[in-house]
């Protein structure tokens, strides 16, 4: 039977909790922070792109920043309601374990960000009729490839994640359900219901434990707070970035006002959310009389101070729009974010697409992010495949975990074992191993086979 988390501090020992050391001063929620913080998986975010290569010139945010922003807004949320409403918050809102979600939400992105994410799962939808998602593999990341520790299971599976409580599991899990919303429609103004599913048929059993107070298609509070955080930080710092690097005319969208609000919702009607289309209008004209008479970023004193005042008040303004309420009678709370604010977030996420990430420049730049992580997809797993006991001892360690411990429980094909097994490793990599591993094995880099991808 699979275990069912009854509190939100057990974690999923399936053989029973270990005894707790005497001296252990923390709490459970603030072990899980540490045992994040404290990580390779972590650490691997700094090499890791957000939108434009890790590694470019001007200072901009990465995986690791943007992790530790998510996090921290993660926190001063919780923290904020939990004062407010401390009637209606039990353990499962506390402000460590939400941290928790906030920083590891994209441990398990691929190199190349969201350009990686769609070319492995083109590759493993279409030549192992597996699917891949960097929310699921963040999920997987902290349940079994990352490593702590290691037990044994009572469902014969070796348990080599961070074993985290309920609680920051259930924070973690932005995209719950199975493909519908409990109420059969996506909108944005219904940011606590969603469509998207957020781990994959191997960590049901994981997902069944800390699930199990909330109901199927609805974000836990925990998990809202963090995908609110996780787009307060994408449309406020991303935004930074850009202005600073001349991407974004902040001081002069006028003439793109209307090719800007054009550009959001064909991207919203694209991913099949309902919105209200006076809610993106009215929210861009907002946002040109916030930056009318804001002179051109030059990078001066005056300007960084005005582009910090800028982020702070967008932050602040969306924090003074949550309420949470009770939608049952058994004590279960729901965040809720003000139509006002949902729509200024999507505005100001769409200039970071319309200037940035739809340019010709970085679009020639994912052009060869594809090829590499497509070739050096095929690479490894042809070398798994024929001379598995040659390959890197963390990928044959991964490939053999699965085919041990996952295949026989879950049904995996021998394609599908290599193909997980393959992503898996790709994800423990930084963009800088995968160039290494790209040039090294189609020649373009001569010399010693010692890369940096090497165990």
């Amino acid at each position: 039977m699979t275990p069912r988390a009854k509190e939100p501090h057990q974690r999923f020992y399936l053989d029973g909790p270990l005894p707790k050391d005497p001296d252990e001063f923390r709490t459970p929620y603030q072990r899980d922070r540490d045992r994040i913080l404290y990580s390779a998986a972590f650490r691997r975010l700094g090499g890791v792109t957000q939108v434009f290569a890790a590694g470019e010139t001007h200072l901009l945010h990465n995986r690791l920043t943007h992790s530790l922003r998510v996090g921290q807004i993660a926190r001063r949320i919780t923290e904020k309601l939990t004062n407010l409403h401390t009637h209606q918050i039990g353990e499962w809102l506390d402000p460590d374990a939400v941290e928790t979600g906030g920083i590891c939400h994209d441990l398990g992105h691929p190199p190349f960000g969201h350009i990686g994410e769609a070319e492995l799962d083109n590759i493993l939808t279409n030549e192992h009729d597996l699917r891949f998602e960097g929310n699921a593999q963040s999920f997987r990341t902290v349940t079994h490839t990352g490593v702590k520790q290691r037990s044994t299971s009572r469902l014969t599976r070796e348990l080599s994640g961070f074993d985290l409580t309920a609680s920051s599991l259930s924070a973690l899990m932005k995209y719950p359900g199975h493909g519908a919303p409990a109420s059969g429609k996506s909108h944005l103004e219904q940011r606590h219901f969603t469509k998207k599913v957020g781990h994959y048929h191997t960590e049901q059993f994981e997902y069944d434990f800390c699930r199990h107070p909330f109901r199927e298609g609805v974000r836990s509070p925990g998990s809202t707070i963090v995908d609110l955080a996780d787009d307060l930080s994408y449309a406020s710092h991303d935004v930074e970035d850009y202005v600073r690097a001349g991407m974004i005319p902040l001081h002069a969208l006028g003439p793109d006002a209307a090719a800007i609000v054009a550009f959001v919702k064909y991207r919203l009607k694209r991913k099949g959310i309902s919105f209200d289309p006076a809610g993106i209008e009215g929210a861009m004209t907002d946002l040109l009389e916030q930056t009318t008479g804001s002179r051109q970023y030059e990078g001066r004193r005056q300007d960084e101070y005005a582009l910090a005042a800028f982020t702070s008040k967008t932050i602040s303004r969306v924090l003074r729009q949550l309420s949470l309420f009770e939608p049952d009678n058994v004590g279960r709370c729901e965040l809720h974010v003000s139509k006002d604010a949902e729509y200024a977030l999507e505005v100001l996420k769409g200039l970071t697409w319309f200037y940035v990430i739809e340019s010709a420049s970085l679009r020639v730049a994912q052009t060869g992010h594809r090829r590499i992580v497509r070739d050096v997809f095929s690479m490894l797993r042809d070398w798994l495949a024929q001379h598995g006991h040659e390959a890197p001892a963390a990928l044959a360690d991964a490939h053999r975990f699965i085919e041990e411990e996952e295949a026989p429980t879950f049904g995996l094909t021998e394609s599908q074992t290599l193909g997980r097994a393959v992503a898996d490793y790709i994800c423990t990599l930084t963009e800088a191993q995968v160039v290494d591993l790209f040039q090294r094995g189609t020649g373009l880099l001569p010399g010693p086979a010692i890369g940096q991808w090497s165990p």
